[in-house]
């Protein structure tokens, strides 16, 4: 049975309340009530209180996207609230709720700092269409985002994605488990941090993320359905929802992996890789954490590649986002030539895979170091030890690792598709083992 939402959305399909939060202030219980839970009902959460001293200190929190303060309260004043939170320097949109109907008390109202005003007996359907329309003015709320600019649970996004739970975060966006409402299935929603969306290098660069992830179409990458705005500020990203887990979480838990598995699953990255490769774009950031491993029971350990935020697009239009000399990357991960600011290709990634196949056969990384400085002159100067040094049982696998590894990338495996051809002969040299 299909079940739809309250609509959020008037006939222009600008949005109206998507879950607005409402400090509701009101000493008569049984009026505060009705207002609570109509209001509920029209898909705002509400929080109710019913003296001065409860709503003073709610007030300072900057929690809420719009106040409803009565007049008369038995400990204080609504107005005196009202002017304190102001002269606070308070910016939430205030209105007003009181049984005092004179034009000389309105303007009073209105002078302390209220953005509106209602009289008792009023009609609740006359409530809501002012709170709307004092959100539709204010600064502070944007379409579900919180006062910070960030999104919450119940946000509303395109139109048909709604939030459901954060499962994820970065330094540049925040990533939510959400629901296409028209196709009733999960997927993932990835929005750029609120207070980044004025800085236009990074803007760009999410930007350059939707545009990488769409040139790319393999089962072993994570599939992009939709991308936008929110409100024309915020830009968004919808990809496909992978119940499972990362294969930095899988490590956390039994390292080193059985020998099988870890070429079942980098056999699979590899074909990503490779179809990333063909379509222009170098990952640059290939890690444990951005290779997830789909729960399925038809295709033990499926593979898809993720997180495509610092990739590089190697011919067609792409503007440089990054700053000169600015190494891009984890550093555990790195590449020499990232390390040495010179031009990129597919190798880099490579490289990459190469480290994170020692670290699933072994358990550890090739290389470590007590500073990142330290680290560096590893990855461009020292040979990585062989695997087998920690495991002798896969020696076999160690001259696989060594040419993934190599330091001069003339030296390297020349593609993604040349290391998956290798690692599938060791698949098929490795059948009896478990």
């Amino acid at each position: 049975m299909i079940s739809f939402r309250p609509q959020l959305f008037d006939a222009q399909g600008a949005h109206t309340v998507a879950m607005a939060r409402v400090l509701l202030v009101e000493d008569y219980e049984d009026i505060g009530l009705i207002v609570r839970d109509y209001l509920q009902a029209s898909e705002y959460t509400v929080e109710f209180l019913k003296t001065a001293s409860d709503a003073r200190s709610k007030m300072a929190s900057n929690r809420y996207d719009v106040i409803i303060l009565d007049w008369d309260l038995p400990d204080g004043s609504g107005l005196e609230l009202c002017r304190e939170f102001r002269d606070r320097g308070g910016i939430t949109p205030i209105l007003l709720m009181t049984g005092r109907s004179a034009l000389e008390e309105k303007e009073t109202g209105l002078n302390a700092g209220a953005d509106d005003y209602i009289t008792k007996p009023f009609a609740l359907r006359e409530l809501t269409a002012r709170l709307k329309a004092m959100l539709r003015r204010s600064t502070t709320y944007t379409a579900g985002l919180d006062s910070g600019g960030e999104p919450r649970p119940g946000m509303l996004v395109g139109g048909k994605y709604r939030l459901d739970e954060q499962i994820g975060e970065g330094g540049m966006s925040v990533v939510w488990r959400a629901t296409d409402l028209s196709m009733e299935r999960s997927v993932v929603v990835k929005l750029m941090r609120g207070y980044l969306a004025q800085d236009d290098r990074t803007m760009k660069r999410f930007e350059q993320e939707c545009r990488v992830m769409a040139k790319i179409n393999n089962p072993n990458v994570v599939m992009v359905f939709d991308a936008g705005m929110i409100d024309g500020k915020l830009p968004f990203l919808v990809m496909e929802y992978v119940k499972g887990s990362s294969l930095r979480e899988l490590l956390s838990h039994r390292s080193p992996l059985p020998v099988y598995q870890t070429l079942r699953i980098l056999i699979q990255v590899c074909r990503g890789l490779h179809a990333a490769h063909e379509a222009g774009v170098i990952h640059r950031d290939l890690k444990p954490d951005n290779i997830l491993l789909q729960e399925d029971l038809n295709r033990p350990d499926a593979a898809k590649i993720v997180d495509f935020g610092i990739a590089l697009l190697t011919h067609g239009a792409c503007e440089r986002v990054t700053r000169d000399g600015m190494v891009i990357g984890t550093m555990e991960y790195i590449s020499p030539e990232q390390l040495d600011d010179v031009p990129l290709d597919g190798r880099a990634d490579v490289y990459a895979l190469g480290v994170v196949l020692y670290e699933m056969l072994s358990g550890q990384l090739p290389f470590t170091a007590s500073s990142p400085e330290a680290l560096m002159l590893k990855h461009l100067r020292e040979m990585a030890p062989l695997p087998s040094i920690k495991r002798p049982e896969v020696a076999c696998l160690d001259e696989i690792v060594s040419k993934a590894l190599e330091k001069n990338r003339e030296w390297r495996y020349e593609s993604a598709a040349a290391l998956r051809s290798d690692l599938e002969r060791a698949l098929l040299d490795l059948k009896d083992w478990n």
